[in-house]
C-alpha cells in the first residue's frame, strides 16, 4: 500500500485504522507461506489460514463498513469508510500477487517430494479414464446442477461454499448458464489419483474432477462446448438481534442464525477467465456492485488446503511437540491437593491441557466437593469437558455453567452443547443479557466439616481441547483467597446480578479500564520522579484510543513501553520520537493468544494474565477478567516468557508506519544467535522441568 491513512481524533496523537492494521496482520500470515524454512505442507496450511481469515474479515468488518455507508453513519466516525474500503481493495490486490507467488513456489517444492497437484488439462488418457469411472461411482450422486434462467428467481448462494458457474454452448448455438455447488461437505476437496510409482502422489481438486465430467452431468443437452469457472460469494455475517432478545430463547437465536445465509453480499470472487456474458448475468442476479467483485485465480476457498493430505510424509509438517510435564502436578494423586499448597501456572501448548481436565475430574469425584462453576465460550465439537461435568452431576455435585451462546460463528455449536447439558441436569445460564461473557473461569467449592475451601482456574484461552494444542495461552490454578473469593463473586453476579467491588481481579466492564489506566499513570509518576518505569503488554489487539493515548503519554514521560501485539495494533509508530514505543508481532507455528500486562511498579512488580484485549468491546461490553499473579516465582516465569518473545529475531515483525512488516532486528551476518521464541520457550520450559525434577 503506497499511502496509509491514520485516524486523527481531537486532542490526541494519531492512530492507525484498525481494518488496515488487520490486513497487515493477515499479510504476516501470508509471509509464513513464503518462508522456505517452514515445512512445505505447513506453508500450504498458512495459505489456508490466510484465506479463512480473509473470509471472516469480509463477513464481519467489511460487512460493517458497508452498513455504515448505507446507513449514512459516517459523520459520527473519525474515518471515511469509503476511503478505507478503497485502501482495503488496493492492499488485497498487492497481497493477491504474493499469494499466487507463494502457491506457485509451494507447488514446485511439493514436486520435489513427489506430490503434484494436477489440473484436468494435465491428465493423461489413463488418468482421465480413471477420473470418469471414479466420478460415476462416487461423486455423481452428490452433484445437482441448477439451470439458470433469466425469468426465474436466482438461488441463494451459501457464503461458506464454492460453485462452478457453467457456460454451455449447444450445437444449435444456444447458450445455457448453469450452477454446481462443489460438494466439499460430502467429499474431500483433494482426490488422490492412482500413483505411477511408489513415493509419487498425484492430486486432483474436486473442482477439476467435475470439469472433466461436464459432458456426463449435462448429457441431456446436445453440447458443443462447456466451460466452468469457480465463483464464491461472501455475505455480511452480523446478526440483527432484537434489543429485548433473551439469550435463553434458543429457538429465536437458531432462527436468526438462518439470516446469515441471506445476508447482504459484500464480496464476489470469480475466476478472471470467466466469460463476460456469464459474469454479467451473475452480477445482475446476485445484485452486487462491481466495486465488490474480485477477479482472481482459478481456485478459491483455500481454507480447504488446511486439510491437504500429508500421505504419511510427516517430515513435510512441523513435528508435533511432546507436551512437557508440570513438576508440581506430575504424578500427584489429586490436583486439588497440589494447588492447596501453591499456585500453578500452565503454558499451553507446551504443557498439556489434560491437567485442566484432570482438575475437573478430581472435582467431579472428590466426595467433599459440593459445587463446580465454569464459563464456556467456545467448546470443541467433541468436548470431554461436557462429559466430565455430566458425571459430576451424576456424582451429586451442583454444576453451574455460564454458556455464552452468542460467541460469533460458534452459536450453533454452543446451542447444541447447552441443550445437551440442560438435559443432563446441569444448571446452564445463557450468558448475560447485555454483556458477552468472554472470561475463562472455573470455580470449585469443597467442604470438609466446617472448613470451606475454594479453588479457581483463570485462563487466557478457551476451555477447548483442540485449540489448546495450537494456541499459546496461560492458565493459572490458585486457592489464593483474594482470587477465589472474587471469582466466586463474578459467578454470583452472573447468576443473580448482584454488584460487587473487585479489589484484586480487574473485571470488565467494572474496574478493568480504570485500573489499567491507574497503573499506566503510576508508571508515568515514577518516570517523572527519575525512577525506572516499565510496561510490557502482550495481546491479540491494541485498539482502545484512551489506553493508547495513555501509553503515548507514558513513553513521552520516559516509561519504557514494549508491546507484543499479534494482530491489530492501532499505535502509530511514525510519531515524535518521545512518544514512540516498541511494538512487535509474532506469527509462528502456534497462534499467540495469551494476554499479559506487566508493570514494573518501582520494583514491586505487578503482572496480570487476562482474557481481554485492549479494545472497546472487551473493556466496555464484555465480562472479562485479568488476574494478578501473586506467586513471585510464577511472576518471574511469565516475565521470562515475555523477555524471550521480545528478543525474537526469527518470527517477530515490527509494527511500523508503512505496515511493511519488516523483520524485528534480523540477525546480522555475524555469529550472533538468532532467537525463535516459540522454540526457545519450549527449550527453556523443558530445561526448567529437568532441573527441578533432578532437585526434587
Amino acid at each position: 500500500m503506497n499511502e496509509l491513512k491514520v485516524n486523527y481524533l481531537e486532542n490526541t496523537l494519531p492512530k492507525v485504522n484498525r481494518e488496515l492494521s488487520w490486513l497487515a496482520f493477515n499479510e504476516r500470515v501470508l509471509f509464513e507461506a513464503l518462508d522456505n524454512s517452514v515445512p512445505v505442507l505447513d506453508r500450504l496450511r498458512f495459505l489456508g489460514i490466510y484465506s479463512s481469515n480473509l473470509d471472516e474479515f469480509f463477513r464481519v468488518r467489511v460487512g460493517t463498513l458497508h452498513r455504515l455507508i448505507m446507513e449514512s453513519f459516517t459523520e459520527k466516525l473519525n474515518y471515511n469508510p469509503k476511503e478505507v474500503l478503497a485502501q482495503i481493495y488496493q492492499k488485497l490486490k498487492e497481497d493477491e500477487k504474493i499469494f499466487a507467488s507463494a502457491f506457485h513456489d509451494i507447488k514446485d517444492e511439493m514436486k520435489t517430494h513427489g506430490i503434484q497437484i494436477l489440473a484436468e488439462t494435465e491428465l493423461n488418457e489413463k488418468q482421465t479414464e480413471w477420473c470418469r469411472e471414479y466420478f460415476k461411482k462416487t461423486i455423481r450422486k452428490g452433484i445437482t446442477p441448477l439451470i439458470l434462467k433469466d425469468s426465474q428467481n436466482f438461488p441463494t448462494l451459501r457464503d461458506q461454499s464454492i460453485y462452478l458457474a457453467i457456460k454451455l454452448t449447444l450445437q444449435s448455438g444456444k447458450k445455457v448458464f448453469s450452477l454446481i455447488e462443489i460438494p466439499t461437505d460430502f467429499f474431500s476437496r483433494f482426490i488422490e489419483l492412482p500413483s505411477p510409482r511408489k513415493g509419487q502422489y498425484r492430486v486432483l481438486l474436486l473442482d477439476d474432477m467435475i470439469r472433466i465430467n461436464l459432458d456426463e452431468i449435462y448429457k441431456v443437452f446436445n453440447i458443443k462446448e462447456a466451460a466452468a469457472y469457480t465463483i464464491k460469494l461472501t455475505r455480511d455475517a452480523e446478526l440483527d438481534l432484537d434489543s429485548d432478545f433473551s439469550k435463553s430463547d434458543l429457538g429465536y437465536l437458531s432462527r436468526t442464525l438462518k439470516q446469515r445465509k441471506k445476508g447482504q453480499p459484500v464480496r464476489f470472487i470469480a475466476d478472471k477467465m470467466i466469460a463476460d456474458d456469464l459474469l454479467a448475468f451473475l452480477l445482475k442476479k446476485i445484485k452486487i456492485s462491481k466495486s465488490n467483485v474480485v477477479l482472481s485465480g482459478r481456485y478459491h476457498n483455500f481454507k480447504d488446503f488446511m486439510q491437504f493430505p500429508e500421505f504419511g510424509l510427516k517430515h513435510l509438517r512441523y513435528p508435533k511437540i511432546e507436551s512437557l510435564p508440570n513438576i508440581k502436578l506430575e504424578g500427584e494423586r489429586s490436583i486439588l491437593n497440589v494447588i492447596e499448597q501453591k499456585d500453578v501456572m500452565l503454558f499451553y501448548p507446551y504443557n498439556s491441557f489434560s491437567y485442566l481436565l484432570d482438575f475437573l475430574r478430581d472435582a467431579s469425584i472428590d466426595p467433599y466437593v459440593e459445587e463446580i462453576k465454569m464459563t464456556l465460550y467456545r467448546l470443541s465439537s467433541k468436548s470431554q469437558i461436557v462429559n466430565i461435568l455430566t458425571n459430576a452431576v451424576k456424582n451429586g455435585k451442583r454444576v453451574t455453567i455460564i454458556m455464552e451462546i452468542t460467541a460469533r460463528f460458534d452459536e450453533a455449536n454452543n446451542i447444541f452443547w447447552a441443550n445437551q447439558m440442560v438435559e443432563e441436569g446441569i444448571h446452564v445460564i445463557f450468558g448475560h443479557p447485555q454483556l458477552k461473557v468472554h472470561s475463562k473461569l472455573v470455580y470449585v467449592v469443597k467442604k470438609i466439616g466446617k472448613v470451606r475451601r475454594e479453588y479457581c482456574n483463570i485462563s487466557t484461552g478457551n476451555f477447548n481441547e483442540v485449540t489448546a494444542d495450537i494456541y499459546s495461552d496461560l492458565s493459572l490454578f490458585s486457592t489464593h483467597k483474594n482470587l477465589t473469593q472474587e471469582v466466586g463473586k463474578i459467578f454470583n453476579y452472573l447468576e443473580f446480578y448482584k454488584p460487587y467491588n473487585f479489589k484484586h481481579l480487574l473485571v470488565a466492564p467494572f474496574t478493568m479500564r480504570e485500573q489499567i489506566l491507574k497503573k499506566i499513570k503510576r508508571e508515568i509518576t515514577h518516570a517523572k520522579n527519575g525512577l525506572h518505569a516499565e510496561i510490557i503488554l502482550k495481546m491479540n489487539s491494541l485498539v482502545d484510543d484512551e489506553l493508547i493515548d495513555a501509553l503515548y503519554e507514558a513513553k513521552e514521560a520516559g516509561v519504557q513501553v514494549q508491546a507484543i501485539i499479534r494482530g491489530i495494533c492501532c499505535v502509530a509508530t511514525d510519531l515524535p520520537k518521545k512518544n514512540q514505543f516498541k511494538a512487535i508481532s509474532i506469527v509462528d507455528k502456534f497462534l499467540e493468544h495469551a494476554r499479559i500486562l506487566y508493570f514494573y511498579n518501582n520494583g514491586e512488580e505487578e503482572c496480570f494474565i487476562s482474557s481481554a484485549d485492549l479494545m472497546v468491546r472487551n473493556l466496555d461490553y464484555r465480562i472479562e477478567v485479568a488476574t494478578p499473579i501473586y506467586d513471585t516465582m510464577i511472576l518471574q516465569k511469565v516475565k521470562k516468557f515475555l523477555e524471550i518473545q521480545l528478543n525474537d529475531t526469527v518470527k517477530a515483525r515490527i509494527h511500523n508506519p508503512n505496515m511493511s512488516n519488516a523483520r524485528h532486528n534480523p540477525p546480522s551476518r555475524s555469529k550472533s544467535k538468532s532467537i525463535r521464541s516459540q522454540v526457545e520457550i519450549y527449550q527453556w520450559l523443558a530445561g526448567d522441568y529437568k532441573t527441578k525434577k533432578a532437585g526434587k
